[in-house]
């Protein structure tokens, strides 16, 4: 266990000295959130309470030393890795009034040399909502009960609610991560799992975590060593960051806590824009000089619970990548602005100057502050867009963000929006504040008559 702390802001106060009211700078005051780091791994200090192990539809393995991923959603070879750690909250553990600020899950890859045991695809990390066992099957309690494959109904499988699938598992919720390789022999790979564990420790049931495949040509399997390995160090294990402090999370998500404040409208440098919550999904592209065109998002989420008082720690922009369209992957890079105009859904294209850097010209939009890049099929994606976000809490208008591809790539991106069918793939903003520092000066400010003076990072 380590502690540390994390600078969030710094306030500077002039103050007087002297008979003749002469100004120095005397101090500047740190404001500091305390950070515990936590990690629990099977057969280290001390830690035992790991279950883990991968269902096949032909098969299923919770004692072996390894495990297998592999397959498309779509296909019988599918299968599906489930790992839960136990008694991570409370006494000795994390403390249940902890604010999660960051928390990943690590495997390692196998590398006894046999089999296809490293990999160069995504495996995405859902929190469970049904419980599992050793004695769980993928076409049984994670299926419809029968010996027949089928799509979108075997497997761990996200909600639907009435899509064309018509697939209604309820097996899993948040998309809370991702493993992103390539992974060689042997090398440790991370998927942040924050918002599960910070629902567990909120008092949610701890039924753990699936690691499964969201892209539907995956032919490209990956082999991790399970808690049973004879090596403790290269167990699963999972790394956890937080604090105790005062602190605040907001997550802004259509239909989450009966959050419905999202805007996004696409832009089509040719045709009408589409407004995200008519669609399931949409793309973002960059002008080819070809056969492409400028389209790119703009995305406003109201932030108005926030207290304007309130300090930024962290800020995510998250985007779910489509799992249906095939073309929905990019290496990008798609960067991200603060918008400096507002917009709607009845915006079009040519309300603006053009792309990315004929909009930071004319003052629309501000510079770059964040990017989107090297994006897999079904992949789940996050910038860091503190910034924007401090600059509204500090008075700015909250007009929103703009994300395109200002001619880096002709590669289009399909994120899912703010419409899509399963609330838990929609655009998000994860927002972690904590509370205005209290500031101390040397002297009485009363008899300087001078102010603070802030600035947010």
């Amino acid at each position: 266990m380590t502690i540390g702390t994390m600078s969030t802001r710094f306030l500077s106060a002039a103050v007087a000295a002297g008979m003749m009211m002469s100004v120095a700078l005397l101090n500047t005051t740190v404001a500091q959130t305390t950070t515990t780091t936590i990690s629990f791994q099977e057969g280290v200090n001390s830690y035992s309470g790991t279950t883990d192990g991968y269902l096949g539809f032909a098969d299923q393995d919770f004692s072996s030393t390894s495990m297998e991923l592999d397959g498309a959603p779509n296909t019988i070879e599918r299968e599906d890795a489930m790992i839960r750690f136990d008694n991570i909250v409370g006494p000795g553990a994390i403390p249940t009034n902890a604010t999660i600020l960051n928390a990943q899950l690590e495997f390692t890859t196998r590398d006894t040399g046999t089999g296809n045991e490293d990999t160069s695809e995504h495996y995405t990390v859902y929190r469970l909502i049904q419980p599992f066992t050793p004695s769980s099957t993928l076409g049984g309690d994670f299926g419809n009960g029968d010996a027949v494959f089928t799509n979108y109904v075997d497997g761990v499988v996200p909600h639907r609610d009435n899509n064309s699938t018509g697939f209604m598992q309820d097996e899993v919720d948040f998309n809370v991560g991702v493993f992103d390789p390539p992974f060689g022999l042997g090398d440790k790979g991370s998927a942040t799992v924050t918002r599960a564990v910070q629902s567990w420790v909120n008092g949610d049931t701890n039924h753990g975590l699936a690691v499964v495949s969201d892209h539907n040509t995956n032919d490209n399997g990956w082999w991790v060593w399970s808690s049973e390995h004879t090596t403790p160090e290269d167990r699963p294990k999972l790394t956890v960051e937080y604090t105790t402090d005062p602190a605040n999370v907001y997550e802004f998500q259509t239909g989450l806590n009966g959050y419905d404040g999202t805007t996004d409208v696409f832009l089509r440098q040719v045709g009408p824009s589409i407004d995200g919550a008519t669609r399931n999904n949409a793309g973002i592209d960059g002008d080819s000089g070809t056969d492409n065109n400028d389209d790119p998002l703009l995305i406003k989420f109201d932030t108005s619970a926030i207290d304007p008082t309130e300090q930024v720690l962290q800020a995510e922009l998250i985007f779910k990548t489509s799992l249906t369209s095939g073309g929905a992957d990019s290496p990008g890079p798609f960067t991200v602005h603060q918008m400096l105009v507002d917009f709607d859904t009845s915006s079009e294209y040519v309300d603006f100057s053009g792309d990315a850097t004929a909009m930071q010209n004319a003052g629309q939009i501000g510079n770059e502050i964040a990017r989107f890049e090297s994006i897999g099929h079904g992949e789940l994606v996050a910038a860091d867009v503190s910034e924007a976000v401090s600059n509204w809490l500090a008075g700015a208008g909250n007009f929103g963000l703009y994300v395109g591809a200002d001619g880096l790539t002709s590669n289009g991106w399909s994120p899912m929006t703010s419409g899509t069918n399963d609330i838990n793939l929609r655009p998000m903003l994860r927002v972690v504040t904590i509370p205005e520092p209290t500031s101390f000066v040397l002297v009485a400010l009363a008899l300087c008559g001078f102010a603070f003076a802030r600035r947010r990072r």
